[in-house]
């Protein structure tokens, strides 16, 4: 790691406009505004920019094809993300950087688990583009309700607690995470792109009223 695990603590500095350190908190989600396991995050998007594109045209190319693939690749998925759950949750060196020893595990199935996620939609009957491309905004947009949701899902607990069954809470918390990825998460995303897509447009149209004065 470079730096300390924690610094520069806005809640401590009492000259710090109210207001400001409220954006900024909910911003940086908490008080810190350097938190050193950010970096393997950093790092992995950098790398993802650069050469995510060429690895998943290889994978296309060399990994099996098939529904039945498919399904294995979803179940392995499913398998891996039940087993760190119950034996190494949750991730230390990626979530609080304090111990780094099985680092190389988390880096791994943090990285793997998804990918067979992903190549197991290859065969859905579904179109599933509208959360497919809205899935960054969904990931950085749920820091912000992450504390609410699970004081919901304590409350959805307490109001269900009359099915003996115990399968009624795990539908409705599958319900309300496919609500919030269908409709709060997509807006932040489309927020956090905002300027993007305002670029786009205005470059668009001044290269069409180009054309259009070019020809008359």
């Amino acid at each position: 790691y470079i730096g300390p695990i924690f610094a520069g603590n806005m809640c401590a500095d009492e000259e710090l406009d109210p207001f400001l350190k409220f954006v900024l908190t909910w911003v940086f989600d908490g008080c810190w505004t350097w938190v050193c396991w950010v970096e393997w995050y950093a790092t992995f998007y950098v790398f993802c920019f650069h050469y995510l594109r060429p690895a998943v045209r290889w994978v296309s190319r060399v990994a099996p094809q098939g529904s039945s693939w498919a399904a294995a690749a979803t179940a392995l998925s499913m398998i891996l993300g039940l087993l760190m759950a119950l034996y190494h949750y949750p991730n230390v060196m990626l979530e609080t950087g304090d111990e780094s020893s099985l680092g190389w595990l988390e880096l791994l199935i943090t990285v793997v688990q998804p990918a067979l996620f992903a190549l197991g939609t290859t065969n859905w009957r579904v179109n599933a583009s509208w959360w497919g491309n809205t899935t960054l905004g969904c990931y950085v947009v749920h820091f912000g309700f992450r504390d609410r949701m699970t004081e919901l899902f304590h409350a959805m607990g307490q109001m269900l607690s009359w099915d003996s069954s115990g399968l009624l809470l795990p539908v409705a918390i599958v319900i309300a995470c496919f609500a919030f990825t269908s409709t709060i998460g997509p807006l932040g995303h489309y927020i956090m792109i905002l300027p993007q897509l305002t670029i786009t447009y205005m470059a668009r149209q001044h290269r069409l009223w180009g054309k259009t004065e070019h020809t008359n």
